[in-house]
């Protein structure tokens, strides 16, 4: 769409997925990362320390694992939103080396906002950060955020059984007013 990520105090709580810091990797159960919850059947969220894929994080040290063991949903309820108020929603998508193709969407208060594809058949030989920036508007004063894993089609791997797609650096800030970018 076109926008940068803002310097604007983000809505997103742990958007980088710092709290609580893990080492290499951790699976941890659902309530016990920060602003987070995931549908996953077993009830684990995955944080990685992604220097443990051959390259740093996009912000701070670790990264979320959206798809730790299954296809999932890791999700935020965004408070403190302006019914009507359009916002900038930012997030890096890291592509795991060795993954196989993988597949993310996500979705803001209901509505798809987009679908990232990895695409390169765990060709890469380290992580891979790619940014994302959509203009989303709030229909109501809270909001869903949902990172969705994806069972690909035509993919007999979907990246393994423990590969997921990589997320880091969300974050939610209002839209500059017309004025304010002169």
């Amino acid at each position: 769409v076109g926008t940068t990520k803002s310097s604007a105090t983000s809505l997103i709580v742990n958007g980088s997925f710092e709290t609580p810091s893990v080492g290499s990797y951790a699976l941890l159960s659902n309530g016990s990362v920060p602003g987070w919850t995931t549908t996953d059947s077993g009830g684990q969220i995955e944080i990685d320390e992604s220097s443990i894929f051959g390259a740093p994080a996009y912000d701070g040290i670790q990264s979320l694992e959206v798809n730790a063991y299954n296809p999932e949903n890791v999700q935020q309820t965004v408070t403190g939103l302006t019914v009507g108020q359009s916002y900038v929603l930012f997030w890096a998508y890291g592509d795991r080396p060795n993954s196989g193709d993988e597949a993310l969407q996500v979705w803001f208060g209901g509505s798809l906002v987009t679908t990232d594809y990895d695409n390169l058949d765990g060709t890469n030989s380290a992580l891979l950060w790619s940014t994302n920036s959509f203009v989303v508007t709030a229909n109501s004063t809270s909001e869903l955020l949902s990172f969705n894993g994806m069972n690909v089609a035509g993919v007999s791997d979907n990246g393994g059984v423990s590969y997921g797609n990589e997320v880091d650096a969300v974050s939610l800030t209002p839209t500059p007013e017309p004025s304010s970018l002169l």
